[in-house]
């Protein structure tokens, strides 16, 4: 799929998907991951305890000072 094909998917790059979608296929590099049977819940349970600490880490005293 070629620019005008792509329709409204938000394109990064040169690839067809929404940045939304990335972190999930980052997951499935893992050895031990991409054979699991219970690899999408693995990808999605991981991603979403990533975004949290992203979310939650100003407060977190101890997470908020790393910078310094």
């Amino acid at each position: 799929m070629t620019g005008s094909q792509r329709g409204i998917t938000p394109e990064v790059r040169n690839y067809p998907a929404s940045w939304l979608l990335r972190p999930y296929p980052i997951w499935h590099q893992i050895p031990g991951l991409s054979g699991n049977p219970n690899s999408d819940l693995i990808t999605t349970l991981g991603t979403l305890a990533f975004f949290l600490i992203l979310l939650f880490s100003p407060f977190d005293p101890h997470l908020n000072r790393i910078p310094r």
